[in-house]
Order: C-alpha cells, then sequence, then structure tokens
C-alpha cells in the first residue's frame, strides 16, 4: 500500500517540475525501494504557480536519490539525497511569446489559485469548534520523519535580468538533517513507542547575493548555463570572490525535539526547534538598493503586461509606431468592446452556463470513476476557457455530487485529480489497504481509527516553539565606495510560540549589546539583558 502512496506522490510532485518523467521506469523503482533519477530537466512553467512575471530558462537537478526500507518502513532510516540543482530564471519579457507555453503557465497558475481555497476550506473545517484538533495527517507525517535522513548538495538559484545587467541570487553548499539520540549523536530509532524524536539539520555556506555589473549567462548554450551555475557556488573550499553578497556565507545549526504522541501536556509542545547562528552578517550596497527598486518595479509592471502579452509587438517603440497603436487598438477592442458586447448576449450566457455543467459532470466522473482519455483531454479545455470564480463553483458542486455516489473521496483531494480528504477510510478506497495494513499504519502513527481526528488542543496550548540564538549579527551600508555605517549586535536571543487554537503568537527577546559604528561617530549602546514579552491573537 505504502508503495502505491509514494508512486502518487512522487507522480504528482515531479509531474509539476520536471520534464518528461517515465512513469513506469518510476513506478519500478519506487516499488524496488531504491529510486535514482538524474540530469532531471525543469519545467519553463515551474514556477508559474507563484503568479509570477518569470519563467525558468534553465533548470536542472543532477541527482535524486530516494532509498525507502520497504521491509522495515518504521524502524529503518529513510533516505534523501538531492544533489547539483541549478536554476536560472528571468523575466518573461526576455523571450519571444510562445502560445503554448502561456497555457500551462496559466493552467498551473489555476490549479495552485484553486488549491489554495480548498486548503483553506479544510483549515476552517478543522477549526471549527471550541479547539483545534490534532489530525491524523500530522500523526503520519510525524511517524514519517522519525528516521528521515535528508542531504541536500549544491543548490544554486539565480535570478538574471539581460536589460538591466544585474543578477542576484542564493547559493547553499550542504544541508544535512538525521535522526539523533538525546545527546545530538546520529541513531535509528527502532521502537515505535518512542516518547521524543531528536531531529538535528546543519546548514553550510547559505548565502544572498547581488551582482551589478554580472557574469551574463542568458545567452550561453543551457549545458553551459548549468556547468556555469554550477561552478558559481559558494563553499569552504571556493569561497568565490565574483559575488557582492547581501547575506554573507553563514551556517547553522538546528536542533529539533518533536513529541510523537497523541496526548496533550500544557506545557510540553508538539516540536521545539533551537537554531543557532555562530555569526550573521548582511551588507547594502547603494547600486543593490536601486537594482532592488527598478527589480520591484518591473516586477509590478510585468503582472500589468502579462495577460496582453500575446499582442505585445515584440519591438522598440522607436521606428515602430504603428505596431504599438495597433498594440493598443487590439487591446482595447479584445479587452473592452468584444467583451462587454458578447459576454451579455444570451447565447454566450447559455453556452457558458452548458460549458460549467459540462464541467461539473466530468469531474464528477473522474471523482467517482475512470473517465476516458478524451473526458480527460475536455475537462482540461473547459479549464483552460473557464475564470478560477467559475472552476472553483464547479469544484464544489463536483464534489457535492461526488460525496453522494461516493461515502469517501481521494485521500489526495485538494490535488489534481482527485477530491478532498474527508476522512482517513478514504487510504482504504484509493489504495486498497488491506486490513492488516491498515492496523500497521495506525500503530506505526499511534493512533486508533475511531480517534483519529478525536484529539483537541486546549485554548493556550503552544504546538510549536522556535528558539533562535545568535552570538553576533552585522549589518553593513555601502555606498559602492566605502562602508559609511556599521551595525553589529551581540548576544541575541529570542523565542516564538504558535497557539493554534487561536492563532496566537507568544515572542520574547534578549539583546545583551548594540554597536554603531558610521564615519562621523561610533556609538556603543551596551545594556543588562532584558526581554519583552508580546501576545498576539
Amino acid at each position: 500500500m505504502f508503495e502505491r502512496v509514494l508512486e502518487t506522490v512522487l507522480e504528482k510532485v515531479l509531474g509539476e517540475f520536471v520534464q518528461d518523467i517515465n512513469s513506469k521506469d518510476l513506478k519500478l523503482a519506487v516499488w524496488s525501494g531504491n529510486v535514482v533519477l538524474k540530469n532531471l530537466r525543469l519545467k519553463a512553467e515551474a514556477l508559474a504557480k507563484f503568479d509570477l512575471p518569470v519563467f525558468v530558462y534553465a533548470g536542472l537537478i543532477g541527482s535524486l536519490e530516494l532509498q525507502v526500507p520497504w521491509k522495515a518502513l518504521w524502524t529503518a532510516p529513510t533516505k534523501v539525497v538531492v544533489e547539483d540543482l541549478v536554476l536560472l530564471v528571468v523575466p518573461k519579457e526576455a523571450a519571444p511569446y510562445n502560445e503554448e507555453k502561456a497555457k500551462k503557465e496559466e493552467r498551473a497558475r489555476k490549479k495552485a489559485m484553486l488549491q489554495a481555497v480548498e486548503e483553506a476550506q479544510t483549515r476552517m473545517s478543522e477549526t471549527q469548534g471550541k479547539g483545534q484538533k490534532q489530525t491524523w495527517a500530522e500523526s503520519l507525517i510525524t511517524a514519517i520523519i522519525k528516521n528521515l535522513e535528508l542531504n541536500i548538495k549544491n543548490i544554486h538559484i539565480r535570478y538574471e535580468d539581460p536589460d538591466s545587467g544585474y543578477a542576484a541570487g542564493v547559493t547553499l553548499d550542504h544541508l544535512y538533517a538525521t535522526t539523533t539520540d538525546e545527546m545530538w549523536s546520529p541513531a535509528v530509532i527502532s521502537n515505535q513507542t518512542i516518547q521524543r524524536i531528536f531531529k538535528l539539520a546543519k546548514i553550510e555556506n547559505f548565502c544572498v547575493y547581488w551582482n551589478n555589473p554580472s557574469l551574463e549567462l542568458f545567452n550561453l548554450p543551457q549545458h553551459k548555463i548549468e556547468a556555469e551555475l554550477l561552478k558559481l557556488i559558494v563553499t569552504k573550499a571556493t569561497p568565490n570572490s565574483q559575488h557582492n553578497f547581501v547575506i554573507h556565507p553563514m551556517g547553522c545549526e538546528v536542533k529539533m525535539v518533536i513529541d510523537p504522541s497523541n496526548k496533550v501536556v500544557m506545557d510540553v509542545p508538539k516540536a521545539t526547534a533551537s537554531v543557532h547562528f555562530s555569526s550573521l552578517t548582511t551588507e547594502v550596497r547603494k547600486t543593490q538598493y536601486l537594482d532592488t527598486m527598478s527589480l520591484l518595479d518591473s516586477m509590478e509592471r510585468g503582472k500589468k503586461k502579462q495577460p496582453f502579452a500575446k499582442w505585445h509587438p515584440g519591438t522598440p517603440i522607436k521606428g515602430n509606431a504603428r505596431k504599438w497603436w495597433q498594440y493598443l487598438h487590439r487591446y482595447c477592442v479584445e479587452t473592452r468592446v468584444k467583451r462587454r458586447i458578447i459576454a451579455w448576449r444570451w447565447s454566450s450566457i447559455r453556452r457558458h452556463r452548458e460549458m460549467c455543467r459540462e464541467y461539473t459532470n466530468l469531474r464528477v466522473k473522474e471523482m467517482v470513476g475512470k473517465p476516458t482519455l478524451n473526458e480527460l483531454a475536455r475537462i482540461t479545455e473547459i479549464f483552460d476557457t473557464l475564470d478560477i470564480v467559475n472552476i472553483t463553483i464547479c469544484e464544489q458542486s463536483a464534489k457535492l455530487e461526488a460525496d453522494k455516489v461516493q461515502a469517501s473521496t481521494s485521500w489526495f483531494g485538494g490535488w489534481w485529480g482527485g477530491g478532498t480528504s474527508r476522512s482517513t477510510t478514504s487510504v482504504v478506497d484509493k489504495f486498497g489497504m488491506s486490513t492488516e495494513e491498515k492496523d500497521t499504519l495506525y500503530s506505526a502513527i499511534e493512533q486508533s481509527e475511531a480517534a483519529a481526528s478525536s484529539q483537541i488542543y486546549p485554548e493556550k496550548y503552544v504546538k510549536f516553539r522556535l528558539k533562535l540564538d545568535v552570538d553576533k549579527v552585522s549589518f553593513k551600508l555601502n555606498d559602492d565606495i566605502r562602508v559609511i555605517t556599521e551595525a553589529a549586535v551581540k548576544g541575541i536571543t529570542s523565542e516564538v510560540g504558535i497557539i493554534p487554537n487561536n492563532n496566537g503568537i507568544v515572542l520574547s527577546y534578549q539583546i545583551h549589546t548594540v554597536y554603531v559604528l558610521s564615519d562621523k561617530v561610533d556609538i556603543l549602546i551596551p545594556s543588562d539583558s532584558h526581554a519583552i514579552v508580546i501576545l498576539v491573537c
């Protein structure tokens, strides 16, 4: 059963971001417990769900490995290794308009909005009543991460604007997370009745840079872009002086303690994370500030122009006045004149109503049965035509109708191609769990089927607690010639608590000493440790 679950998740996640996934090979790899995927190309519309006027010009995952011990799933480590993830993002205006690519991006954006609506409805239904319930999914996630080992190496995400000449990016040398014992030494949990789970994560050489002028990668062949992006990653061996850092290379250590039980003890959070930074240095240059303002402005203009990109002449204004006047005329006719004339015709209203009904009926059939390939293609066609408001209404109607036909719907409800999660019994219906598999699952997550969603958090219960400890934070302001102001804060300790029942936040912090240094005057502000506590509801 668990093999089928993982297969579905991987197909969904990889299919959304990666090109040319071979479902047959993926299925065989999943069932063998050893998934090894090399040189995965990222889709141009991989970032469409974030609704930004950018696209992926070049993207590659060098290696993705997943080792799952199916015979000892709850008592042996599951290992995930990701290496050489590089991504070059550019403005949409930097490439000619492509109708097929634009359709895929718009489809991905609609799906993301639809999923957000469904997730909001799920959260509202879970929080109805006096207290918030501890969900079955939370217990399952806790059981999965109990022996999860995560190893990520060589990450570089870069934004490049060919017209402005600047480039900004994030690089990460290494991120490692594993399960430990109480002394924070690597260990494997073989006891399912463990009282506390200890996780240790380390981040090495994380940094943010903003270069102007910058090495331009946009015009290089794709394989050279990927090679250059890997070469520009900051590591301990190659500090890379080509970058102007906004956040200088730094590392941190995260220690997490998780309470896997279903019992709620008022003073014991479900998860406590302690984050320690030895040093954190930030620096802002004048050109970086000006480029940031320019980027925000171009993003805003890009969003406004995005719906009309298909009519854009793609030429400079000077010497092409006729094309630009035609562009303006077509925009006015298509968005103002035709829309008002056609939208209120009875034939258009009737056609729209019939399309919505057809979409609803096809989605009901998809939820409870097996639609044909032609019907799936028709669903996609109508989905591309309708706006997000009408799609949401049709989806809700389809789910109500599907619930009448089927007692429970798909576990992966919020995802494209399924219904919404109603109860844990939908896992049995979707993946055909046997009684033995079902008992094993509930035993692993320490829940009974009857009590799977009966736990309620007290009103002022702090579910998550984050502790942050920073030895020193430095900030520099640079006018591209010299450092004009430098500030440093030493001995920062803060704590944040999340109260799920009323969306409350408990915040406390301590600051030991603040330094402010400038070319005019040096200021030293020593202070005794003090704390401020804020409760926000």
